[in-house]
């Protein structure tokens, strides 16, 4: 389950600041391992998931609870989107399913 908590704004022009906590949650485990691991293959990756995660959130389209997509889902598109793109020099990402499963065996 999570739970997510709502703080005050630090300012008359400031939003409230959220704090999500995770309970017998994997998920989060695994969102941290595919970002830490985009990261070290593209920098550029893990700041575009965070971009994209933020967009979705600021736009209400990122509440699994509403039948929405999560952030986790959010940054899975991300990273999926930069395996595929055509770019001149290939794809941003290589495919991640040996390198995932071998950093979460280590754990």
């Amino acid at each position: 389950p999570k739970m997510t908590l709502m703080g005050p704004p630090l300012g008359p022009s400031m939003t409230s600041v959220s704090v999500d906590f995770y309970v017998n949650a994997s998920t989060p485990q695994r969102n941290e391992d595919l970002l830490a691991t985009c990261g070290l293959i593209a920098p550029l990756a893990k700041s575009l998931a965070g971009v994209v995660r933020r967009w979705a959130k600021d736009r209400a389209l990122s509440f699994s609870a509403r039948g929405q997509l999560s952030p986790y889902s959010w940054s899975l598109l991300t990273v999926f989107f930069l395996q595929v793109s055509k770019r001149p020099g290939g794809a941003l990402l290589p495919p991640l399913g040996g390198i995932l499963s071998a950093s979460s065996s280590g754990n």
